[in-house]
């Protein structure tokens, strides 16, 4: 019968054991560490189409606000001539 990793590392220093070297990772560690790896790859993936998602929305709402306002015209283009040739004198 084979000793648990437990076992083995609550051995006093010096004995013989099956293992003879302490474990440096138990399984549950190389879950955890997994998960983590595979959230974080995630979290690159899903925070790059954000932003991907983001410039193309400020990019439609340039463009709507360029076709909304009309371009700026000469201002003496604009003023409207006097009628019937009256004219204000100040």
């Amino acid at each position: 019968m084979t000793p648990s990793h437990r076992e083995a590392l609550a051995a006093p220093p010096g004995t013989a054991t099956e293992f003879s070297h302490p474990i440096m990772y138990d399984r549950t560690t190389w879950i955890v560490l997994a998960l983590c790896g595979a959230l974080l790859a995630g979290n690159l993936y899903y925070s790059g189409k954000h932003q991907q998602q983001v410039r193309e929305q400020q990019a439609r709402e340039q463009a709507l606000r360029q076709t909304e306002s009309p371009p700026a015209a000469d201002p003496a283009a604009v003023t409207p001539e006097p009628k019937a040739g009256l004219t204000v004198e100040t």
